[in-house]
């Protein structure tokens, strides 16, 4: 079989019952965007980190939330689950081996029910990726990738317009002032880093679902991508911003032949190396001293070029990793303890490591941390592999474009590793598209 042929997705779903797979499709759509919708903070939080405590409005909405997601996905499973554990997809089976580890840790110090809670909610990953792999062995995997693209464009449009709504009772609690002095969309009620990756996904799924679509509902998502790059403008979220970019480049790149490709990754890259090399010593030693600051930077150029102290987070955030490498400090409550007793570097103490890996080191020991390193380094190997192949399928490209963002995020926040967030969630869906092929007998294999 040619390389060709066997990276032709099918997207004829005629030879499924169409009953069948609507109904999943329908009961997936609901299910996924029930947990994917990033609940607020309703009351102010202390951003320093010095307080601690959480209102009793907010935990109750949280698990109000949780109960609700959790139920929608189970019922829309009921069939799948039986199978889906008896034989486990390679992804699945990691997810829950990566869960396992992170148990120890957990016991080891204390465990406390907000520390079990936190760990509870990463069933909700769980269940998506077997609502995910019910999909593809229903309606094959350029189905299952529109639907995630559906679900990811409607918990955005949802997001948007709670924000909208929120801004006109209280415009302070949606869009506030940060500790390094920079007025940012989130304010207390959410982080603007996830809002700037939630509407960066949004605008990659408008695009995707804009295509094949009649006039006038092609003027409803330019109209959405307008209101999502506003957004992501308004969050201030560089890593969100620059994973865009990248992303929005590989998906351009991945419709062209390979020469055509090499010539777009050259024009992207010469005027930035082109730059680098004019700068003079002392450009760099300035923007270098730079580095790890973020609060009294006079300037927007400097606040551009500022880590915000992240460096130093990760750098406490991996000592304390070696420090304890078997087992880790616990998970989620137990990185925020760590940091509150060893973070001695500024005037607030972080929540989580600002990277991924890092986190899921500090989380649960050296297997966590290898477990997490496998899936992301995977997922590198495969999109440099499909870069270079000469035929990308519209799955593919989509799983790729969905996920550069995501793993550029991975770098300055928790994507995966901590508190589970809806990127969570779509982060692992992305991987599962990204590792599952489909060959031309219509039968869904696992790389």
């Amino acid at each position: 079989m040619s390389r060709e042929a066997e990276l032709k997705t099918r997207t004829d779903t005629s030879t499924y019952p169409a009953t069948k797979v609507a109904t999943t499709k329908k009961a997936a759509i609901i299910s996924l965007a029930l947990a994917s919708f990033p609940m607020p903070n309703f009351m102010e939080v202390d951003k320093t980190g010095l307080e601690t405590g959480v209102s009793q409005i907010d935990i109750f909405a949280r698990l109000l939330w949780f109960t609700l997601a959790f139920a929608a996905l189970l019922l829309s499973n009921r069939q799948a689950l039986p199978r889906s554990f008896k034989k486990p997809n390679h992804l699945l089976a990691l997810t829950l081996l990566y869960c396992a580890t992170l148990i120890p840790g957990i016991l080891a110090n204390s465990a406390n029910l907000v520390t079990l809670y936190r760990l509870l909610e990463y069933s909700l990953v769980i269940l998506s990726l077997i609502t995910l792999i019910d999909l593809i062995k229903n309606a094959g995997k350029e189905h299952a990738a529109h639907t995630l693209s559906l679900v990811i464009f409607i918990s955005a449009s949802v997001l948007l317009a709670f924000i909208a709504g929120g801004m006109f009772i209280d415009p302070s609690h949606f869009y506030g002032v940060e500790t390094q002095g920079r007025a940012r969309l989130g304010g207390n009620a959410y982080s603007p880093n996830l809002l700037g990756v939630i509407f960066s996904l949004a605008i990659i799924c408008s695009i995707h679902l804009k295509k094949n679509q009649v006039k006038r509902k092609k003027y409803f998502y330019v109209i959405m991508i307008t209101a999502f790059v506003v957004g992501l403008y308004l969050t201030g979220s560089r890593t969100a911003q620059l994973g865009l970019i990248i992303a929005l480049v590989l998906w351009t790149s991945l419709r062209m032949n390979r020469l055509n490709r090499l010539i777009m990754i050259i024009f992207f890259s010469a005027p930035l190396i082109f730059i680098i090399s004019i700068l003079s010593d002392q450009v760099i030693s300035a923007a270098a001293s730079l580095l790890g600051k973020g609060a009294g930077v006079e300037s927007r150029l400097e606040d551009l070029l500022t880590l915000n102290n992240r460096n130093i987070v990760a750098e406490v955030g991996l000592r304390g990793a070696l420090e304890n490498w078997t087992h880790g400090v616990g998970f989620v409550e137990g990185v925020k303890q760590y940091y509150r007793e060893n973070f001695t570097q500024g005037f607030w103490v972080p929540p989580h490591s600002h990277n991924a890996l890092i986190e899921a080191f500090l989380s649960g020991g050296i297997a966590t941390f290898f477990l997490a390193a496998y899936v992301y380094s995977k997922n590198l190997a495969l999109i440099a592999g499909k870069v270079a192949a000469k035929m990308t399928s519209k799955p593919d490209r989509f799983a790729i474009t969905l996920l550069t963002p995501m793993m550029a995020a991975s770098l300055t926040m928790t994507t995966f590793g901590g508190i589970y967030t809806p990127i969570t969630m779509w982060f692992f869906i992305g991987t599962l598209l990204l590792w599952t092929r489909e060959r031309e007998n219509k039968t869904a294999f696992y790389y």
